[in-house]
């Protein structure tokens, strides 16, 4: 399981999370030809906890680049004739589902206070980092991706209620089950898309930096190795990090 700095529009752009990707991916194999690779989803800060409804459509808007990344690797991986892809887990897009459901909508038990900003607070330590009840969450959410099985029934921590338990894990397979049985692989020209049209400008209005989408959505629109997004046949060995 790997992942990348939360602000993944930058480091898309500006360090090469998609070489990096595939290079780690390498590395793994080479070391065991049957081992797989987890892309983890992570996720930026809550901008308002008393209105996290803002932070749960950036995050669903972001998720998309996050496959694409997975995607980008994959299909250079089929055009060899290798059967190994890297796999989206999607961490972020599942916490969102539940901040949606305990928060905005209030229907997680004991879970849900009533409040958006207390419901918040039971879940992260601050806007950012897990509480043991996120942390619970997150365990659950990454187990049901991996072996795409229930975590309903599972064991928990002694400081997760058995109510909380019950809700959380089955809100985790809710959103994993839900996401894996719909998901499609999408083609680079998607990505591209995607990115020009969602996710650049998604990341500059909700981190505050307008002035960035039109240069990210150029640059995701490149014809060239420049754009992560960007694969051809005829030059694609050359991209990749030896």
């Amino acid at each position: 399981v790997l992942t990348e700095r939360h602000d993944l529009v930058n480091t898309l752009l500006w360090e090469d999370t998609v070489r990096y990707t595939r290079h780690f991916h390498d590395r793994l194999r080479a070391g065991n030809a049957a081992a797989s690779s987890y892309l983890y989803h992570s996720w930026l800060a809550i901008a308002d906890k008393t209105n996290p409804a803002t932070w749960v459509t950036y995050e669903r808007a972001a998720a998309k680049a996050w496959q694409c990344t997975a995607a980008r690797v994959n299909v250079s991986l089929a055009a060899v004739g290798r059967g190994d892809r890297v796999t989206y887990l999607p961490a972020g897009l599942a916490l969102a589902d539940l901040v949606e459901q305990a928060a905005v909508r209030g229907s997680v038990a004991g879970v849900s206070t009533g409040n958006a900003g207390q419901t918040i607070d039971r879940l992260f330590t601050d806007n950012l980092h897990l509480s043991a009840l996120g942390e619970y969450y997150l365990s659950l959410v990454s187990y049901a991706s991996v072996y795409r099985r229930s975590p309903v029934g599972a064991w928990a921590p002694s400081n997760v209620t058995a109510e909380q338990a019950n809700a959380l894990q089955n809100v985790a397979w809710q959103s994993v089950s839900n996401y894996y049985n719909s998901a499609t692989t999408p083609s680079m020209d998607q990505c591209q898309a995607v990115m020009r049209d969602q996710v650049c400008s998604a990341y500059a209005n909700y981190s505050g930096n307008a002035g960035l989408a039109s240069g990210c959505s150029t640059h995701f629109t490149q014809q060239s190795q420049r754009n992560p997004f960007y694969y051809s046949a005829a030059s694609d060995s050359g991209f990749w990090f030896p």
